[in-house]
């Protein structure tokens, strides 16, 4: 399913929606936008409505609203984009490697193998996990945890829907591990900056300007660490996450779309390797992004009055 505008006004030069701010302290709010001569101009979606006879409950309103919802997912959204599928099913608009898909298994069957041993796992060191994993004695007590776990779960002796479940889990749990590799990322910019007030430590405004990075740094971090170490407490109990399989997909899922990780942030689309959308946007997303990207935004946006964009927009519209 597309954004198939069929109002003219969408047809117009570098038609878009994004999230604008509107001024310090003020929540983002979608905007509809369009090329002007060498800049962008901007309306409120109340006013395109008003301006361009889209009428209430009409097919343009109806995907003008998906638009205002969709941007929590993905940067912007032009006509012809397909609607992200966190709208249509739930499920993510991009992609992860067979790496992810794989931690996030083992993750699991970690878990599974504590809850059947008695022993206790660290899931999150992925490289002694994995080491355990290949071991022949692990495959057998997963084998005889398998059969465990579907008695325990009311499944009787069929262990097929044991596997299922934890596939299915696994499927969620692996957007969780690529957004644990970016704030990794994160991580690494910290411990640099730190290094660095060392190596500048005879130059008072450097290691000042440094210091405010580290600052934004730390109340970035937390915004971006927590969300995944509390989705972390509620998968530890992985008997109860795979009886209540649904709940456990839901609680991953706005772990997933939320709390900082979103695509205005560090989220989806700038996960997408080798897109455009990968690199940085200069001024946009969380504290702990402009915390990374830079101190200072470099640049104002240039917003039209809404008016003014709704005049010119339909002079626009009357020439075609």
């Amino acid at each position: 399913m597309n954004f198939n505008f069929q109002a003219r006004v969408f047809q117009a030069p570098g038609a878009h929606f994004e999230l604008i701010t509107q001024g310090a302290g003020r929540p983002k709010e979608a905007m509809f936008g369009v090329n002007m001569g060498n800049g962008q101009a901007v309306i409120s979606l109340k006013h395109l409505r008003e301006n361009f006879g889209i009428v209430p409950g009409s097919h343009d309103d109806q995907l003008v609203e998906r638009a205002e919802q969709g941007l929590k997912y993905v940067p912007d959204i032009r006509p012809g984009d397909a609607i992200p599928r966190e709208l249509l099913d739930g499920t993510a608009s991009w992609t992860v490697g067979k790496k992810h898909k794989r931690i996030a298994r083992e993750r699991i069957q970690g878990l599974l193998l504590a809850w059947i041993t008695g022993t206790e796992i660290d899931v999150t060191d992925r490289a002694a996990l994995a080491k355990i994993m290949e071991a022949p004695e692990t495959k057998t007590q997963l084998r005889d945890g398998f059969k465990r776990a579907a008695s325990e779960l009311g499944l009787g002796d069929d262990t097929d829907q044991v596997l299922d479940r934890i596939e299915t889990l696994a499927r969620e749990l692996c957007y969780i591990e690529a957004l644990r590799d970016r704030v990794r990322q994160v991580s690494r910019i910290r411990e640099l900056i730190v290094k660095l007030i060392k190596v500048y430590n005879n130059d008072q405004r450097a290691v000042d300007e440094m210091n405010r990075c580290k600052v934004l740094m730390k109340e970035g971090w937390h915004e971006i660490s927590m969300p995944p170490a509390t989705l972390d407490k509620q998968i530890a109990d992985v008997m109860n996450a795979l009886q209540t399989i649904d709940k456990a997909i839901a609680a991953v899922r706005k772990t997933r779309d939320e709390n900082s990780l979103h695509p205005d942030g560090l989220g989806p689309r700038d996960l997408e390797v080798g897109t455009p959308r990968a690199r940085a946007r200069p001024g946009g997303g969380t504290r702990a992004a402009r915390a990374v990207s830079f101190p200072r935004q470099p640049f104002l946006q240039r917003q039209e009055h809404d008016v003014g964009v709704a005049s010119r927009l339909e002079h626009f519209q009357a020439k075609w």
